[in-house]
Order: structure tokens, then sequence, then C-alpha cells
């Protein structure tokens, strides 16, 4: 796992080929891996973008046989981000892992790592097409954000915000253009976007320009964009030299769409739909924008 790790890191030449050949000769003896070797190796493939998929089904049946025993916080989200930036859905042992998390307790998990946890399963969620990873996937979104209703977004990095952001908004857009019957519950869902907004408010100059225009997509299509909150922050940080020009073309077109549809709704929109309502518009077709 060391030698794996410092290969990834330094991405020397021959790295590709060297992790190829260490994690094929692994292969066999990853029953007797410790969880943070077993994790730390899937990381590391992650990490360099290396390929390996006999690696990631057979460190998933070591999860699933164990339980995933012994795991701790930062183990469950290095795990599922290293299969969702792989794109190894189709062996992920999402359900075991998730079980797990609900064990030790989302209130268990740092920022970084509640964080990455909600973003890799949405990620999985969205590629995969088993209905077993879509309800894990609905209840490790849906419990994650109840810790962050509950508890708050506070000593979340801007990364970390926008993470749970887009996690939370994309699940649910996926949902309700797919017509899933997965979608995490408006009373949870809508409380934790406000609870980031409310973190973020006075932070947005720290977000580089995607992760900007995500989180305002994310907050303005689940109709959490409340420009009495996030107004003055908002202004203030697009008002400054070069903060516009430094948003391509499609990250403009996003925010501008974002800030109309909330503009919209709290113009037109009559107050007890506002409340009814977890989307900005009552056309779908204006909501499908979206960035990534």
């Amino acid at each position: 796992a060391n030698i794996v790790w410092a290969f990834s890191t330094l991405r020397a030449a021959n790295h590709e080929e060297v992790l190829r050949a260490m994690c094929t000769r692994a292969l066999p003896t990853l029953h007797d891996f410790a969880p943070r070797h077993l994790v730390g190796v899937a990381w590391g493939l992650a990490s360099a973008r290396v390929y390996h998929t006999e690696y990631f089904a057979a460190a998933a049946r070591v999860a699933e046989a164990s339980r995933a025993a012994h795991w701790v916080p930062q183990d469950v989200a290095n795990f599922l981000w290293a299969f969702a930036i792989t794109k190894c859905t189709g062996v992920s042992p999402m359900g075991v892992v998730v079980s797990h998390a609900a064990k030790l307790g989302w209130d268990a998990f740092q920022p970084q790592e509640l964080s990455i946890s909600m973003w890799a399963a949405m990620t999985m969620g969205v590629a995969d097409a088993r209905p077993v990873v879509h309800a894990s996937v609905q209840r490790l979104l849906q419990h994650a954000a109840r810790q962050v209703r509950n508890a708050g977004a506070k000593g979340f990095e801007p990364r970390h915000l926008t993470n749970v952001a887009w996690a939370l908004a994309r699940w649910q857009r996926h949902c309700r253009l797919t017509g899933l019957r997965q979608e995490c519950k408006a009373a949870v869902c809508r409380p934790a976007l406000r609870a980031v907004a409310s973190e973020a408010a006075g932070r947005l100059g720290e977000l580089n320009p995607h992760e900007l225009a995500r989180f305002l997509w994310a907050l303005g299509s689940e109709g959490c964009l409340h420009l009495r909150v996030l107004a003055p922050g908002l202004v203030a940080d697009l008002r400054r030299p070069g903060r516009l020009s430094e948003l391509d073309a499609e990250e403009l077109v996003s925010v501008v769409t974002v800030l109309s549809w909330t503009l919209e709704r709290a113009v037109w929109e009559p107050k007890a739909g506002q409340k009814r309502h977890g989307h900005p518009l009552t056309s779908g077709r204006r909501r499908e924008h979206r960035l990534g």
C-alpha cells in the first residue's frame, strides 16, 4: 500500500505499468489486507487515474465479506471516492459501505469525509443502473443531509460546501428526470442546503469559478438560493476585478440562469407555492440547464 501511494503521488514515467503489476500480484492476498491498506491501494489507483477493474472487483468482494468491519470514516470516504473516480460502479459494494457508515454515525465524519462521501455516492448513483445502488445512494444522502441539517455546516471549507450542495441537488434532479422514486425528502434536503448557504454567505470569494457556478446552480435548482442571505456577498464577489471574466461561457450562463430562476420565483410565484415546491419554477423545461 505504501509503495502504491508513493508511485501514485510521484507519478514516475512508468507509474501506470508498475501500479498495474503490483495490484495484479496483490489480488490473491487481499483478504489479508488491513482496511487502511485495502482502501489505500484503491485510493492510489484512483489518484493516479489507473483503471484496474480486477483490483476494484476483488476489493469490493473483500469489503462485502467483512461487512467493512473496523473501517473508520476516512476509509469509507476514500473507498467511495476511488470507485467514483475510476467509474467502477458496477462492482461497488455500496450497500455494505453505507450500512457501516450508518453504524459509525454520520456525526463521526469530518466535513471533508462527509462531503466526499456524498459527492462520490451521488456520482455512482447517477452512473449505475442497479436499483439496489439507487436505494443505498438515497439512504446515504438522506442521512448525511440530516446530519448537516441538524448540526449545521460550521467548519466546512468552501469546496466541502460545494460538494454537499452539488451532491444533493444533482441527485434530486437526476431522480426527477429519470423517474426514480429515490429523491431525498424535502424536509431534510432543503434545510441542509440552507445551512450550507448560510455558512457560505460570507465566503463566496473563496470558491473558484467552477465551484461558484455549481454552488449557485445547486441552491437555485432546489429553491434555496435566498437573496437576503447570499446577495450581499455575491454582489461583492462578482464586482471584484476580473471575477466575471474567470467564468467560462457555460459557467456564466449557469449563474445568469439560476439568478433569473430566483428572481422569477421571488416576484411571480405565490408564497404558498414557494413553501410547497422544492424548485424555483413550475416548468421542468426551465430547469434543464445544468453544469458538469
